[in-house]
């Protein structure tokens, strides 16, 4: 007498997710396979495993948008830098010495707020609130 075999359901090793069970930020959660063997090897408590790495600190209000508004200043400025580098080509202002310096001027400081809008950006990626206990 032969039996068909039926296959192994391996419905345990996905994780299903949809728009309810995405992160706050709107990313869905990935599919994570882990066999016994990842397992073993992960025996260590202090391991980088998902389930033992700390979340980050909660977002306090009015830091959501941190990204998003630096973005905007950002583009702000940039257009504003190729906004002046179009009237440096105008032959009204090569002719005239006074307006070049202080186009000039304006383009030098556009650069360094520039800079600064970029440091402010590396600012906010180190950005974070610990709440561990004391």
């Amino acid at each position: 007498m032969s039996r068909k075999k039926k296959p192994i359901l391996f419905e345990d090793l996905s994780a299903m997710s949809d728009k309810w069970t995405s992160s706050i930020t709107g990313r869905g959660f990935e599919q994570n396979y882990m066999t016994l063997l990842d397992l073993i090897s992960k025996a260590n408590k202090h391991d980088q495993h998902p389930n033992n790495v700390k979340a980050p600190g909660p977002d306090i209000y009015g830091s959501q948008m941190f990204v998003e508004m630096l973005g905007e200043i950002i583009f702000n400025a940039d257009e504003f830098h190729k906004a002046c580098k179009q009237v440096a080509d105008s032959p009204v202002i090569k002719d005239n010495p006074e307006a070049k310096a202080q186009l000039n001027k304006m383009l030098k400081k556009v650069k360094t707020v520039k800079r600064l809008i970029l440091s402010i950006g590396e600012d906010i990626d180190s950005f974070g609130v610990d709440v561990s206990d004391k």
